[in-house]
C-alpha cells in the first residue's frame, strides 16, 4: 500500500506492529476482559518501575502515580469517572480539577496540567489543520491545538508531505500513513465517540437521500415540503 511505502524508511523509529497489523483498540464487553487488560497494564507499569504499595502505585522513590485532568466543564465527569475507577484498580490516583475560565486559560498557557479532555474535530480536507494539531512547532506554542505536546520526527515529516501533496492519491496515502503513526504511538486515549450524526427533526421538511460522511445536513441541508407538512395534524 502507498502509506506503507511512505513509512518503510522510518521503520526503526516506529512500532513494528504498525507494519504488520491494523490498529484496533481492545474491545471490552465482559468483566473478565476488563481484568485481562488491567493485568496487562499492571505488567507494563511494573516493567517501567512502578509497584503498588499501600494501595497506591509508586515509583522507585516512593512517589505516587497521580493524574489530574484539567477542565472547566462539570459534564466532563460523566466521561472521566468510569475511567478513574479503572485507574484506581491499578493504584493510580486520578482526579478532575474544575477551574473557572481565567485559571483554565492561564494553566494551559503555562502547560500546567497533566491531561485534559478535548474533541478531535478537524476541518476537511484534513491537511488544513495537520500542523496546528500534530506538528512539533505547535507543541511548544501556548494555547495551540496541540495541548498534548505531540512532537515526533516522523509525524513532522508526514505533515509536511501532506501539505505539499498535489494529487488526491498523495493526500490519501500520506494521511493514512500519519493516521497509523498517531494511533500506534498512543498520543491520545479515546474515551467517547459518536458512531453517527445525531439529528432531531420534525418530519415536515425535505432532506437529502444520503448523509455525508463528515457533516450532517442539518441545519443547512433541508427545505420545506408542503406534502409532508399537510400530513401533520396540529389539532387546531
Amino acid at each position: 500500500m502507498d502509506e506503507l511505502a511512505l513509512l518503510t524508511e522510518f521503520r526503526d523509529q516506529l512500532p513494528p506492529e504498525l507494519f504488520t497489523q491494523p490498529f484496533r483498540f481492545a474491545e471490552v464487553e465482559t468483566p473478565a476482559q476488563h481484568r485481562a487488560n488491567l493485568l496487562k497494564a499492571r505488567e507494563l507499569l511494573a516493567e517501567a518501575g512502578w509497584a503498588i504499595r499501600g494501595g497506591v502505585l509508586r515509583d522507585g522513590d516512593g512517589e505516587p502515580f497521580e493524574l489530574e485532568f484539567l477542565s472547566q466543564d462539570p459534564e466532563d465527569a460523566r466521561l472521566l469517572l468510569p475511567y478513574f475507577r479503572q485507574l484506581k484498580r491499578l493504584g493510580i490516583v486520578a482526579s478532575l480539577r474544575l477551574t473557572e475560565s481565567t485559571q483554565f486559560i492561564n494553566r494551559l498557557r503555562g502547560f500546567d496540567f497533566d491531561a485534559m479532555l478535548r474533541d478531535s474535530t478537524i476541518l476537511m480536507p484534513p491537511i488544513i489543520e495537520l500542523k496546528p494539531f500534530f506538528h512539533t512547532e505547535s507543541a511548544v506554542v501556548p494555547l495551540s491545538r496541540n495541548p498534548g505536546g505531540i512532537s515526533h520526527p516522523v509525524v513532522d515529516i508526514l505533515v509536511e508531505k501532506a501539505i505539499l501533496a498535489r494529487t488526491m492519491r498523495e493526500v490519501i496515502a500520506v494521511c493514512r500513513a500519519l493516521d497509523r503513526v498517531l494511533l500506534w504511538e498512543y498520543f491520545q486515549l479515546p474515551l467517547d465517540a459518536v458512531a453517527r450524526p445525531r439529528t432531531v427533526y420534525w418530519d415536515k421538511f425535505g432532506r437529502p437521500d444520503f448523509e455525508p460522511k463528515y457533516w450532517p445536513p442539518f441545519p443547512d441541508g433541508w427545505w420545506y415540503d408542503p406534502g409532508k407538512a399537510a400530513r401533520i395534524d396540529l389539532g387546531n
